[in-house]
């Protein structure tokens, strides 16, 4: 799974951001399962400022957004950064 996501990111340069953003976003997932969590932390921020500049249907945009920084900050947690946990 992880790998299809990364080959549609590398390969398709004509996606929507919001496309872009949701690959980024499950790639973020993928690389926390997996317990990279610095890959992790930089596929949801560049979600995120997608998310942030274009943003979504509003069904989808405050789930994803919130559930993007809940993610980061746990990731935070478990990389001991405990002040950016606090600020993300």
């Amino acid at each position: 799974a992880l790998e299809a996501c990364e080959d549609e990111l590398c390969n398709y340069n004509d996606l929507e951001d919001t496309d872009r953003a949701d690959l980024l976003r499950r790639s973020g997932l993928y690389h926390m399962q997996l317990g990279l969590y610095q890959e992790s932390l930089i596929k949801f921020s560049e979600a995120a400022q997608i998310y942030l500049k274009k943003p979504p249907s509003w069904d989808r945009f405050p789930r994803y957004l919130r559930i993007i920084f809940d993610n980061m900050a746990l990731l935070h947690l478990f990389e001991q950064e405990y002040l950016k946990a606090l600020l993300t």
